[in-house]
C-alpha cells in the first residue's frame, strides 16, 4: 500500500524484500510498483544509488530495469568493476548491444581483454555481428572453452585453419593453456605424441592440462600417466587419478598400497583412494 501511495521510497531493503517476495510469486505488484520511480524523469539519480547496494539481486534488478537509460560508459565501467559476476554479465550485454548500435568497436575490444570471460565472450559475439571476425580469431588460445568455439568460428570465416594453429601453439616452449584445451577440442589421435611430451613440461598447468587433453581424446597413456601420481603438484597427481580412474584394474595393488600409505602428501593418498 505504501509503494503504490509513494512509490519514490524505494531503497535497497525494499527492493531486495519484493524480489525474496517474487521467488514464492507474491511480489510482483511491488517489483511493479518499484520500477516507476526508476523510469521516471528523476529516475536517473535513484537507479544510480542502487547500483551501489550491497547485494548484488538489487543491481540486477537496477540494470534490468534502467540499462537502456544508462550511458554506454557508465554500462561498461559497471561492467569492469562489479565484484558480482551476474551484475557484469548484465551490464556487458547492454553495454555491448549499444555499442554494436552505435559503431563503437574499440569499446567492444576493450572489453574483449577483460580477465572476466563473461565480458570476454559479450563483447567478442558483438565483434562477430559488426563484421570483425579478424579480431575475434586471436582469442583461440583462450582459455575459455566457449570463447575458443566462437574464435573457431570466426577462424571459419577468415580462413584460418584451427587446428594448424593449435599444433603450433604447443610446440612452443610455454604452450598457452587455452591452445592444449583447443587441441582437445580439433584434435585426434595424430596428436597423441604432441600432448604426451607436454607431461614432461616444467609447467604444473601445462601438465595438468596435456592430462585433460589426453583423457578427452581416449589417449592416455597409462604407464607415463602412472608415474604423475608421485608428481610435486597436488594438481597434476589428482588429474592424473582422474585420468586412471578408467584403467584402476592395470594397476598392481602394492602401487595403490604405496599411494594410501604415503605419510606426507594428502593428494597422494587421495590419489589411491580414486584409482
Amino acid at each position: 500500500m505504501l509503494l503504490h501511495e509513494k512509490p519514490l521510497p524505494a531503497t535497497p531493503a525494499t527492493v531486495r524484500t519484493a524480489l525474496l517476495l517474487n521467488r514464492r510469486r507474491h511480489g510482483a505488484f511491488a517489483l511493479g510498483q518499484l520500477r516507476v520511480p526508476l523510469l521516471s524523469e528523476p529516475g536517473a539519480a535513484l537507479s544510480g544509488r542502487l547500483l551501489t547496494a550491497p547485494e548484488p539481486p538489487v543491481r540486477c534488478f537496477v540494470l534490468d530495469t534502467t540499462a537502456h537509460r544508462l550511458g554506454l560508459r557508465d554500462l561498461a565501467a559497471l561492467a569492469e568493476n562489479d565484484p558480482a559476476r551476474q551484475v557484469r554479465a548484465r551490464a556487458a550485454e547492454a553495454a555491448a548491444r549499444q555499442a554494436v548500435w552505435t559503431d563503437q568497436a574499440e569499446l567492444l575490444r576493450r572489453l574483449a581483454r577483460s580477465r572476466h570471460a563473461e565480458l570476454r565472450i559479450t563483447a567478442l559475439t558483438g565483434l562477430m555481428r559488426t563484421g570483425a571476425p579478424q579480431a575475434v580469431v586471436t582469442r583461440l588460445d583462450d582459455p575459455s572453452p566457449l570463447i575458443r568455439a566462437l574464435a573457431r568460428e570466426a577462424a571459419r570465416r577468415t580462413g584460418t585453419d584451427p587446428l594448424a594453429h593449435y599444433r603450433a601453439a604447443v610446440r612452443t616452449a610455454e604452450p598457452p593453456v587455452g591452445a592444449i584445451g583447443g587441441l582437445a577440442e580439433t584434435g585426434g589421435r595424430a596428436d597423441d605424441p604432441l600432448l604426451t611430451a607436454l607431461l614432461d613440461h616444467p609447467s604444473a598447468p601445462v601438465r595438468v592440462h596435456a592430462l585433460r587433453a589426453l583423457r578427452s581424446l581416449d589417449l592416455v597413456p597409462v604407464p607415463r600417466v602412472t608415474e604423475l601420481l608421485r608428481d610435486g603438484s597436488a594438481a597434476v597427481v589428482e588429474e592424473a587419478a582422474a585420468a586412471l580412474a578408467p584403467s584402476a584394474g592395470r594397476l598392481s595393488v602394492d602401487l595403490l598400497w604405496e599411494l594410501l600409505t604415503d605419510p606426507r602428501r594428502p593428494a597422494v593418498r587421495r590419489a589411491g583412494y580414486g584409482c
